[in-house]
């Protein structure tokens, strides 16, 4: 981070993406909504602190996204309750048995709302947190901080995260340019719209292209050897087993370390692999106080929920069934999420007017 970056108060990527990591983790290990509200409004607040006009498009796609995560309200409703409270009824429908005989309507229940709020509460904390990322971080940056062996597959990222909301962004402009010109502002101007935002997508995209290669990022690393590959990807596949079966099984302290030395061992040898692909890097940015500080909250959040989750204090699991009880709110939970909340300390800087 230069002086420029560091007078405007930017936060260093890797410091962005140790805080969207820290924040989906914690919310992956509970499943008590009064948890996972907090998490959502903490992540909102980093996202209001960090919100610049120039990607006021991430408003709509918030919105909108929120929008569809409460969706999975009714539909979990529709499809069938259980549980000991009944609220009210609605009408029932059962399908054929070759239908697998799914029902539709019925007894709604107090659990089953709580359940299906559950689901949704966790959808809108992980989308708020990737809209909050997505506020503050400069993907260029972060794609700069991408290791050699993984270069492509973060060009692909990058590229991915930023379309949408430039689409987005985009089309409100066209939209505009055509409501003063005295064209109708209805839903026909948004189908009128779907021509120009293709051809000036596929231009961005030749000039991304191009741009990308004058920098170096199209540049191949060295020939890879099959059996590495295959190493890596047997790791990925165990380190992925591993952690499942320690989220689900009582006590799964061996999977959950089996599973961090299999991840360890696919980064070493991914590291290894992209030194060989002779990637110059002019200028390393280092990590000042602020980004120290978020990395740390981040850390000591996640420590909490991790240490938490396997004593199996604090009632990060939670669930209504059989009968519906309050959820319990322990101290130290709601201290490792105010913790998410560094970044906001550091945002009075960073907003570019």
């Amino acid at each position: 981070m230069n002086q420029i970056e560091q007078r405007r108060g930017l936060l260093h990527p890797a410091c962005w993406a140790a805080w969207l990591l820290a924040g989906v983790t914690c919310v992956m290990l509970t499943s008590n909504p009064l948890y996972l509200a907090t998490l959502g409004l903490c992540a909102l607040a980093v996202y209001a602190a960090w919100r610049r006009p120039e990607r006021r498009a991430l408003d709509t796609l918030l919105l909108v996204s929120i929008g569809v995560a409460l969706l999975t309200l009714p539909l979990n409703l529709a499809t069938g309750s259980s549980g000991a409270t009944v609220l009210f009824t609605l009408p029932e429908i059962v399908l054929p048995g070759w239908l697998a005989s799914v029902r539709f309507g019925g007894d709604v229940t107090a659990e089953s709302m709580l359940f299906a709020a559950t689901r949704a509460l966790g959808l809108i904390a992980i989308i708020a947190m990737v809209c909050a990322f997505n506020a503050g971080v400069d993907h260029f940056r972060l794609l700069r901080l991408v290791p050699a062996s993984m270069a492509q597959l973060g060009i692909i990222l990058t590229v991915g995260v930023v379309l949408v909301p430039e689409t987005i962004a985009r089309a409100a402009a066209l939209r505009e340019a055509r409501i003063v010109r005295g064209h109708g502002g209805g839903m026909g101007t948004y189908i009128a719209l779907l021509l120009p935002l293709l051809a000036e997508a596929l231009e961005r995209s030749v000039q991304r292209a191009e741009s990308l290669d004058a920098r170096g990022f199209g540049r191949l690393a060295a020939q890879r050897d099959p059996r590495t590959v295959i190493v890596v990807v047997a790791c990925v596949a165990g380190a992925a087993i591993a952690f499942f079966a320690s989220y689900y099984v009582d006590h799964g302290s061996a999977a959950f370390a089996s599973g961090a030395g299999l991840a360890l061992v696919a980064v070493v040898i991914a590291w290894r692999q992209g030194r060989t692909g002779g990637a110059v890097r002019m200028r390393r940015a280092p990590l000042l106080r602020p980004d120290i500080i978020v990395v740390a909250a981040s850390g000591f959040a996640v420590a909490t929920f991790m240490t938490m989750r396997q004593f199996g204090v604090g009632g990060l699991s939670y669930l209504p069934f059989p009968e519906v009880v309050i959820p319990e709110f322990g101290i130290a939970a709601a201290a490792g999420i105010l913790l998410l909340a560094a970044p906001t300390l550091f945002a009075g800087g960073g907003r570019r007017l």
